[in-house]
């Protein structure tokens, strides 16, 4: 019963005679792989949830009872098949695209940012080309850790990247990443404010022994200066207020 949630999933990549909970497949992005790269399953207390990780909408929610009722819908399947199909071109193209924006610079600084950028976590495209300018190639070592985050269509996504300097200092940065046009360039992701939340944990030792406490470090910043004078945050295992916070002036 099970199988047949994946019907239309199959059709699309041109899979046939696949099990899905037994079946084994190879850990490369293509085929299964590549599906699971892209919806998440979980069976939990008899039912079935496959999100759309791209997304974070859930495309079934069914009890296994009634699994041989449910199917992937057909302009999802549409939609991983092709980002499997041209999964591993558009992963050479991004490290391409940062591997030259950091060393070979084949392009004006300007033109590695799109021109339809219109916020960039509180920046404009007109204020990151005024203040702002190549990183010191001579400093950096290399890029590491590559990882397509999350897509928006075949034509943009969201690219985490990690910078080593040749002091040894990395920096973990998050670009949102746009093609137009065949070439790729750094686009805008709407905030006009800048946001980070990073979950951190401490250990303390004392004579009793070590006791580990965790917790979220939340960042904001007004950088685009909107005369923004509080963030508020909810979410789940926050108060059902949410949690504010108030700009320092």
């Amino acid at each position: 019963m099970v199988t047949n949630i994946f019907t239309s999933m199959f059709a699309a990549m041109g899979i046939s005679g696949f099990d899905p909970i037994n079946g084994a497949y190879s850990a490369d992005g293509s085929g299964m792989d590549g599906v699971l790269d892209n919806l998440s399953i979980n069976v939990n207390e008899g039912n079935i949830n496959i999100v759309n990780v791209n997304t974070g909408q859930s495309v079934v929610s069914v009890s296994v009872a009634n699994a041989g009722t449910a199917s992937i819908p057909a302009s999802v399947a549409a939609e991983v098949a092709a980002y499997v199909s041209e999964g591993p071109s558009t992963f050479e193209a991004v490290k391409a695209f940062l591997n030259d924006f950091f060393f070979t610079r084949s392009r004006s600084y300007g033109s590695y940012y799109s021109s339809s950028l219109d916020w960039l976590n509180g920046n404009t495209r007109a204020s990151i080309l005024a203040n702002t300018t190549f990183p010191v190639a001579s400093n950096i070592d290399s890029l590491k850790d590559i990882t397509i985050v999350k897509r928006d269509g075949l034509d943009r996504m969201t690219v985490y990247y990690v910078v080593k300097l040749k002091d040894g200092t990395m920096s973990a940065n998050t670009a949102w990443l746009v093609r137009e046009n065949g070439k790729w360039y750094f686009g805008g992701n709407g905030l006009k404010f800048s946001r980070k939340i990073s979950p951190v944990s401490v250990m303390e030792k004392s004579a009793s022994g070590e006791a580990v406490n965790a917790g979220l470090e939340f960042n904001f910043a007004d950088n685009g200066q909107q005369g923004i004078q509080i963030f508020s945050v909810k979410g789940p295992g926050l108060p059902s207020e949410g949690i504010h916070f108030l700009c320092r002036q």
